[in-house]
């Protein structure tokens, strides 16, 4: 399966229309995954929605899913905390530093999630951070 993830048109179809062109000239993808701010202060939030999928609640997003699929969240925090109690897996990118934010994934709870996999990236003499890229699976 071929994604494309795409984020920051602010409402700016003539970048999303060139970046839908290109995708396409590559030989096209099987699903097309927004992560955020497709509308925002461009001139045209009406066109960049035209061809999105809108849902209203979380039983209308998932409804909305083919069945069979893994589906992905991609949140914010309410987002994440909305669907958190139906995931039963979790793909998460710990970042190994503290920045100065007010909203953050909720915890993790290890009496309900076991570590499946993980792969650390310890380059912290050579990047300003490292990060663990960890999934996690519902306990039964």
């Amino acid at each position: 399966m071929r994604y494309a993830i795409i984020a920051d048109i602010h409402s700016n179809l003539e970048a999303l229309t060139a970046v839908l062109d290109d995708i396409e000239h590559r030989g096209g993808v099987d699903e097309i995954w927004c992560l955020g701010d497709i509308v925002g202060y461009g001139p045209d939030p009406c066109e960049c929605l035209d061809d999105c999928i809108t849902a209203y609640s979380v039983e209308d997003a998932l409804d909305k899913c083919e069945e069979g699929k893994e589906v992905f969240i991609i949140g914010g925090g309410s987002v994440y905390r909305q669907f958190l109690d139906r995931a039963d897996k979790m793909y998460i990118t710990h970042v190994h530093k503290d920045f100065d934010a007010d909203t953050f994934f909720p915890d993790i709870n290890p009496e309900v999630w076991e570590v499946i996999d993980r792969e650390d990236d310890n380059r912290a003499d050579e990047v300003e951070f490292s990060w663990s890229y960890i999934t996690y699976k519902r306990k039964k």
